[in-house]
């Protein structure tokens, strides 16, 4: 069971007026992840963005979602352009646009199917 659960990836999405401004993943502690997102105490953008809301704003305004996917056939930026072309506008929040790493999962799988 163990090991099913550490190889679970979590994807998350953050809302604001139901327009998703952020998409992310966490392969370890969502919790955590969110936490640091949503109270602005880390460095990335959406962090900095979400600091500048109040606390009730914040309430009224901004909601999450999550998935847990067991072995994904997606990585994060496929989540990412998918959602983006879904909303028509990328989400304000995700700077980088996910790419791909460098020694893809699903890159070289791909590449040894074609």
């Amino acid at each position: 069971m163990s090991y099913r659960i550490q190889r679970l990836v979590e994807y998350f999405v953050i809302k604001e007026d139901g327009v998703i401004i952020y998409v992310g993943q966490s392969g370890d502690c969502m919790r955590e992840r969110m936490l640091s997102h949503l109270s602005g105490y880390d460095a990335q953008n959406v962090g900095k963005y979400l600091k500048t809301m109040t606390k009730e704003y914040r309430q009224e305004h901004v909601t999450v979602g999550w998935a847990a996917v067991d072995n994904p056939k997606f990585e994060e930026h496929h989540y990412l352009s998918c959602l983006a072309e879904k909303q028509k506008n990328w989400p304000k929040c995700n700077l980088k646009r996910g790419r791909p790493p460098a020694r893809s999962r699903l890159g070289s799988k791909h590449q040894s199917e074609n």
